[in-house]
């Protein structure tokens, strides 16, 4: 039996420029001034995590949880323009025709991961789901991946996490995980200088890679 760890939002689902328009009118929202948001460093970590990093950005410190629930509402409004990366069909069904067993691994919130899952019928293809309410730490730590890789019944050894995400990629390396990154949202030296141990340019590619995905 052979494993697969898979984060949604920048790898299955293009949705970065979305994420990027609610941070931006959220930061607006909350008198945050443009030229102080490092837009990289919000990539792939929890929205609550990224709300620490507003509030403290206010002037007074801002309320992190009112920034929360702005930055979620503003993202929500957003959502259903979301759409999938060439080849996601032909990856997730490649993977289920080798024998995978796949989790997803996100840091979004479970009534969002649901809602593109019903919208796209993802449904079919993943045996577990991990989202932002089932961790205590994201990403960079390993918890999300640690536990994706135990629902699964199998260890992160076992398994590869495809990440888009420069904290994707620590995450996955610090479980353990053979890490993926794939070139949608950051440079493939960023991802190497991260940890990535294989870097594909497409979910196309990585579904004709033999070797790599067995």
């Amino acid at each position: 039996m052979s494993y697969g760890l898979i984060d949604l939002d920048g790898v299955l689902l293009d949705t970065e420029p979305l994420h990027e328009r609610a941070l931006r009118q959220t930061a607006r929202q909350f008198s945050i001034p443009p030229e102080k948001l490092d837009l990289a460093s919000f990539k792939g970590i929890p929205d609550a995590v990224g709300a620490l990093l507003l509030a403290a950005l206010c002037e007074p410190p801002g309320d992190p949880n009112a920034i929360l629930l702005q930055r979620q509402a503003n993202y929500v409004a957003l959502i259903d323009e979301a759409q999938l990366f060439e080849g996601v069909e032909a990856l997730l069904q490649t993977l289920k025709d080798r024998g995978y067993r796949l989790a997803l691994a996100t840091s979004a919130l479970r009534v969002n991961q649901q809602r593109i899952f019903d919208r796209f019928g993802f449904a079919p293809f993943f045996d577990q789901v991990i989202t932002a309410e089932d961790i205590t730490h994201g990403k960079p730590h390993p918890e999300p991946y640690l536990k994706a890789a135990a629902c699964l019944g199998t260890s992160p050894a076992e398994a590869f996490a495809l990440e888009d995400s420069l904290a994707g990629i620590q995450s996955a390396k610090a479980a353990g995980c053979l890490a993926i990154g794939i070139t949608h949202t950051f440079s493939a030296k960023a991802l190497l200088e991260a940890g990535a141990d294989v870097i594909v340019p497409s979910l196309t590619a990585l579904a004709r890679m033999h070797g790599v995905l067995a």
